[in-house]
C-alpha cells in the first residue's frame, strides 16, 4: 500500500513540475510576443506606403508577423496541454 502510494506521489510530482515547466514557458512566449508585438507597431509607418530609413524591411516586417503567429500557436497548444493535465 505505501509503495502505491510513493509511486503515485512521485507521479503527480513530475506532472506538477511539467505543469509549471509549461507555465514558465508560456509566460517567456507571452512575453516574447509582446515584445515582437511592440516592435511591429514601432516598424510600420501610420499612412505612408514606403518605408522609412529608420524603419524595418517589409521583409522584416513579413518574418516578425510570422513569428507572432507561430508563438500565438505555441500558446495555445501549450494552454490545451495544460487544461488537459489540471484535475
Amino acid at each position: 500500500m505505501i509503495t502505491k502510494l510513493e509511486g503515485l506521489l512521485e507521479k503527480t510530482l513530475k506532472e506538477t513540475q511539467k505543469a509549471r515547466h509549461g507555465m514558465l514557458e508560456l509566460e517567456k512566449l507571452r512575453t516574447e510576443n509582446l515584445e515582437l508585438q511592440q516592435t511591429l507597431k514601432q516598424g510600420y509607418p501610420t499612412g505612408a506606403g514606403k518605408y522609412g530609413s529608420d524603419m524595418m524591411s517589409a521583409d522584416e516586417g513579413d518574418r516578425l508577423r510570422k513569428e507572432v503567429h507561430l508563438l500565438e500557436n505555441l500558446v495555445q497548444e501549450l494552454r490545451a496541454e495544460l487544461k488537459n493535465k489540471r484535475p
